[in-house]
């Protein structure tokens, strides 16, 4: 079809042919007129020929040729959306791809400028000097025009049609056969394509195959080091060292992470953590058992340790299977207190490791062997599904071997409160559980309940006079409704008694002494008053406040200290080692005033926040609320 611009050149052209015939002169002149028509067709070519194909036709050419770009555009995506291969060769067919995606690009670009306005205005414009030419012809020879004349010009434009269709269909015959190109083209890549991605899938298949071979060498290879890792754990010798170096240990040592017990590995210092443990076989000891010789009690430096792999233990050594828990210790395992800082910890270990308990228990002070430890902290350990004695009868000679062992050297030294808060809560729920001590307790609906207990001990640091300390917590209950108190003699009650005494204490007076170690079975918020002879203040230390610091551990809250003023004085003043061994075990005396006037203080103290913390609550208030019953293990 031709563009409507030009159709209306050639109306007008026929229009100027009739103007003539209307006129009647085309009598005069018909040479010139007949020259007029051939110079009419020869720049009717000159001017519309070479611009017909481009851009007569150019609507027609640009939606075929949109449509093929389109088409072959959307081939090159689906090749390109192809799942592509690991290897180099597809790649580079990928670039190629993308290569002749940008020449279709170009390609487009070209037949969008061909029909540019500009293009068309160079036609109008030749159209135009067609038509001045056909006017200029008709001023010249008003006459000329006849009528066989006119049909002349008419034939001649119609034959100027028909060499416009003529040139319109050979158009559409070259850009018939681009497009078959540019598809066959496109076929041509599909092919490319598929070969290389096949070559691809054969090029992965390959490679798969030496994966597969490779993984199936690096397994020998892996055999063959273990193998040879093997040879050299047979071959390796184990070295025995004394269990307590005394040429590395040195007072204080132990703040720089130095130890004279298993003097190889090093600790965390005075880095605060949880309970420290070493564990054996594992990086420290490079995969190797803990192996120990030797049973003596009186010279830790003739017990002796090494670390042996399991294919080459000592010859002639003994296995011992499961977990063995060791305790180190500077002090020693008979006194509550002492016993307790270097054995509790292994609740802890117990309730972050499956509460799986372990096999057997060794003790050693300073790399002594110990074949006993104290009541109290038997009790604790065997509440709490531990190994509770010192299984010193696997050592008879040869070495012995553990598969695992955990060793202790610091107890619960830098242990934060929040930690042991944790663990004393567990070993006190054990504790009541074993000993059948019940978790809830009831009273009067009427009256708010406290109990008062005085903690006697026998020998030092009793009490002088212990009917003057009953009278004043007599009458210091007497004053408060709901308030009772007992007199707790220490020595002579069982572990679980106890725990049931301390479990129903809520206000506790006591000398300073191990004693105090039960302060833990005590319900979080409850008190504690301390006593002291004279001379504890200058000469006693930092120990003199252990007890603070466990009822902060705890969660119970320490009222101060009293401190007798009323002891007798040191005979030799100018000996403070003398002077602390003789006030260390002096008899408490008494202020009766004094005492008193606190102690009704701590009991008004307590019932308030009782009273606060059951109205907070909105709990019944026959029923104290005492500690969580839920324990972290249970029994095996």
């Amino acid at each position: 079809m031709l563009p409507s611009t030009v159709k209306k050149k050639v109306k007008k052209m026929v229009s100027a042919g009739v103007i003539l015939v209307r006129k009647k002169q085309w009598y005069q002149k018909s040479f010139l007129i007949a020259v007029a028509a051939l110079l009419l067709l020869w720049e009717g070519w000159i001017y519309i020929g070479p611009f017909f194909p481009r851009n007569f036709t150019a609507d027609y050419f640009l939606h075929e040729q949109f449509n093929s770009t389109k088409y072959v555009l959307d081939l090159a995506t689906l090749v390109a959306s192809s799942q592509a291969v690991t290897n180099l060769r597809f790649e580079q067919a990928l670039n190629s791809t993308e290569f002749l995606m940008g020449r279709l690009t170009v390609l487009e670009d070209t037949t969008r400028t061909l029909v540019t306005q500009s293009r068309f205005s160079e036609l109008a414009n030749a159209t135009d000097l067609l038509l001045q030419r056909l006017k200029l012809l008709e001023d010249q020879f008003p006459q000329a025009a006849t009528a066989s004349q006119f049909n002349q010009v008419l034939n001649a434009t119609n034959l100027l049609l028909q060499r416009l269709e003529v040139l319109e269909k050979r158009c559409a015959e070259v850009m018939s056969t681009q497009l078959d190109q540019i598809r066959k083209a496109a076929n041509l890549l599909l092919e490319r394509m598929k070969i290389a991605e096949d070559a691809g899938i054969s090029l992965q298949k390959k490679l798969e195959q030496q994966k597969d071979s490779i993984s199936n060498t690096a397994e020998k290879v892996d055999q063959l080091s273990r193998n040879l890792e093997f040879s050299i754990r047979q071959s390796q010798e184990v070295k025995f060292l004394p269990l307590n170096d005394l040429e590395r240990f040195k007072v204080n040592a132990e703040k720089h992470g130095i130890h004279g017990f298993i003097s190889e590995i090093w600790g965390r210092g005075d880095a605060v953590g949880p309970p420290e443990f070493l564990y054996f076989p594992s990086n420290i000891s490079h995969d190797r058992l803990l192996c120990i010789k030797g049973n003596h009690t009186k010279n830790g430096t003739e017990n002796f340790y090494g670390f042996a792999f399991r294919e080459s233990l000592p010859s002639g050594s003994v296995f011992e299977p499961g977990t063995t828990l060791i305790s180190n210790t500077y002090w020693d395992f008979t006194n509550p207190w002492h016993s307790m800082f270097n054995l509790v910890q292994f609740i802890y270990w117990n309730m972050h490791h499956g509460c799986r308990g372990a096999n057997r228990l060794l003790l050693y002070h300073l790399g002594e062997l110990r074949d006993s430890m104290g009541s109290w902290i038997s009790n604790l350990l065997l509440s709490n599904h531990l190994p509770w004695r010192s299984d010193t009868q696997i050592f008879s000679g040869p070495p012995v071997c553990f598969e695992q062992a955990v060793v202790s050297r610091i107890g619960i030294g830098g242990v934060p409160y929040f930690t042991l808060q944790e663990l004393f809560k567990e070993a006190r729920c054990q504790a009541r559980r074993m000993c059948n001590v019940p978790f809830s307790r009831t009273g009067p609906s009427t009256k708010k309940i406290s109990h008062v207990t005085l903690m006697v001990r026998e020998r030092a640091r009793g009490y002088a006079d212990l009917s003057s300390w009953e009278d004043v917590v007599r009458k210091s209950c007497e004053k408060v409704e709901g308030c009772s108190w007992s007199v707790m003699h220490i020595a002579n009650l069982t572990f679980c008694q106890q725990v049931a005494e301390m479990s129903r204490t809520d206000i506790l007076i006591s000398a300073h002494g191990a004693q105090l170690t039960n302060s833990i079975f005590m319900n979080p918020r409850s008190r504690i008053m301390e006593m002291f002879p004279k001379g504890w203040l200058e000469l006693a230390g930092g120990g003199q406040y252990i007890y603070r610091n466990l009822a902060e551990w705890v969660g119970l809250q320490h009222e101060g200290y009293w401190r007798d003023p009323y002891t007798p004085d040191c005979p030799k003043p100018n000996d403070p080692v003398q002077c602390f061994s003789f006030y260390k075990d002096q008899k408490l005396g008494i202020n009766a005033t004094r005492i008193g006037e606190w102690l009704d203080q701590v009991i008004q103290d307590f019932n308030q926040k009782q009273e606060e913390l059951l109205a907070d609550g909105g709990q019944d208030k026959s029923k104290i609320p005492w500690d969580s019953p839920t324990c972290t293990c249970t029994a095996s």
